[in-house]
């Protein structure tokens, strides 16, 4: 019954996430990095759009190559809701970079056997340490001896 449900969604063109309606991933919205670009890397990114090639710990094991991670992260983009989208080159060039190294760092950790937990892609994987504590609520120390996310009295 879910899995309908997702499908209508899809084919009528929003998705629902959290309870909020969110238009289908397209392809114009994806932003490259320069890598892709500059023609070092080519890939149909209508066939990178599904979060399934990131969403579980077998599909991170088949990401080995430059086009894998590279269509990863266009499917990873292409469904993010609203959070830190890439808006030019440069800015899809650090976030690819991001995505890259928390690919590498999920599975890294889900391949140890002594761990007892398992990680997993998420909205955290392309954003850069100043976007997490945005995110959390945190704050830089804005005057000498604030302490972070503290508030002034």
């Amino acid at each position: 019954m879910c899995y309908t449900a997702t499908v209508l969604f899809v084919l009528l063109g929003t998705l629902s996430v959290h309870g909020e309606a969110h238009e289908s991933p397209k392809v114009s919205d994806i932003v490259e990095p320069s890598i892709a670009k500059n023609g070092l890397l080519s890939l149909d990114k209508s066939k990178c759009l599904s979060s399934n090639l990131y969403k579980n710990e077998k599909s991170l094991l088949k990401i080995k190559s430059e086009g894998d991670y590279l269509c990863a992260f266009y499917a990873f983009q292409a469904n993010k809701v609203s959070e830190h989208p890439c808006r030019t080159t440069a800015d899809a060039d650090l976030r690819y970079g991001l995505f890259k190294k928390c690919v590498d760092e999920v599975n890294k950790s889900n391949s140890n056997p002594t761990n007892t937990y398992k990680l997993g892609v998420n909205a955290f994987c392309d954003m850069t340490e100043e976007d997490k504590k945005e995110k959390l609520g945190l704050q830089h120390p804005k005057e000498e001896g604030m302490l972070l996310g503290s508030r002034r009295q």
